[in-house]
């Protein structure tokens, strides 16, 4: 289910002009990471943010 989910939502892309995609998942899935570099996307360090301020 995921790579035609995930072909769909590139193919949406790049109709709209996007030239840069991202994802992300867990790195121990997978079968996810699979589907992944089956789509050519490139694995990269993860990125961990905290911002400062409240949640309302």
């Amino acid at each position: 289910m995921a790579l035609p989910l995930k072909l769909q939502v590139i193919a949406r892309a790049q109709r709209e002009g996007y030239a840069l995609m991202r994802t992300n998942n867990h790195s121990t899935n997978a079968p996810m990471l699979r589907v992944n570099h089956q789509l050519g996307f490139v694995p990269q360090p993860g990125r961990f943010e905290l911002h400062l301020g409240t949640l309302d």
